[in-house]
């Protein structure tokens, strides 16, 4: 019976958790919610510096899961319009909503990497 109290507590206590707090990092796996283009990139997203082009950087990381082109907020010095390229994106994890890891890279006109960078997203 007490047990039977205590695993009823524990499932409420869980359950307002996921409904007050419903996108945070999983403690056990920050990645869990991350889907990556290739299995790789996680781990050679590192060695993407500025000025690569998008070959090499394919060749690194693979391709981009989404792009969008003429953005303006890049914070790339000297470029007007530059083009945002995502490599990761939310939904890895089929049985909760968490925070995921975004990458993305910047590309000059003439695409060139002019910028990168890597942030939880909590959506």
């Amino acid at each position: 019976m007490k047990y039977s109290i205590l695993l009823l507590i524990g499932f409420l206590v869980i359950t307002l958790a996921f409904i007050f707090f419903p996108e945070r990092k999983f403690i056990f796996d920050p990645l869990i919610d991350t889907k990556f283009s290739t299995p790789h990139t996680f781990k050679n997203f590192k060695d993407v510096t500025v000025g690569m082009d998008t070959i090499q950087v394919e060749e690194l990381i693979g391709r981009p899961m989404s792009r969008s082109f003429s953005v303006k907020y890049s914070k790339c010095k000297n470029v007007t319009n530059s083009n945002l390229f995502n490599y990761s994106k939310d939904g890895a994890c089929s049985w909760g909503d968490f925070a995921w890891l975004g990458l993305y890279i910047f590309y000059d006109e003439d695409y060139f990497v002019c910028r990168k960078g890597e942030s939880f997203r909590y959506d």
